[in-house]
């Protein structure tokens, strides 16, 4: 079973909802009819065992997305199309694998610390900008995308790239 999300607006089960998706996570976590994310109790971790699928369009109201303390043990795959950019940080986040495929976005930006990702794919994207801040030790595969421009930088910050990239 696969978690799917549509414009990081999660659906609780009382009929609220929420954009903040650490919030959704806890929630999940908390509720026991869930086995597929639970909290690490002795780490304060969740863990996230299933698919994510996150699906954005121009009606997304933010575009500052926070990871932290998540360890995603299956694919968690964004795409979409959003004019305004988008930005990751990610706190003492793992990944098995992160997709980013098919988008068509401004600007990207990855900032923060992850632990590991195993594979970050990024495949038929069209960027005006991509930014990488980060703390990335994994692989990283850029396939047919397209950018105007393509920034990687370190600002005290350990960027470890084994590349394939692709343009």
């Amino acid at each position: 079973m696969a978690i799917q999300i549509n414009n990081f607006i999660m659906y609780l089960n009382n009929g609220n909802y929420t954009n903040d998706f650490e919030m959704f996570l806890n929630y999940l976590a908390d509720d026991e009819k869930t086995s597929t994310v639970v909290k690490d109790k002795d780490k304060d971790k969740i863990i996230v065992n299933d698919e994510i699928f996150i699906i954005f369009n121009e009606s997304l109201k933010n575009k500052h997305f926070n990871f932290s303390d998540i360890v995603f043990n299956k694919t968690v795959t964004f795409q979409g199309n959003y004019k305004n950019g988008l930005e990751f940080n990610f706190e003492n986040t793992y990944f098995e694998k992160l997709n980013i495929l098919n988008c068509n976005v401004d600007n990207i930006i990855f900032s923060g610390e992850i632990n590991y990702i195993k594979e970050l794919n990024i495949s038929g994207c069209n960027f005006t900008g991509v930014t990488i801040n980060s703390n990335i030790q994994g692989e990283v595969k850029f396939q047919k995308c397209n950018f105007k421009d393509f920034n990687k930088y370190n600002s005290g910050k350990n960027i470890k790239f084994t590349a394939n990239f692709v343009f």
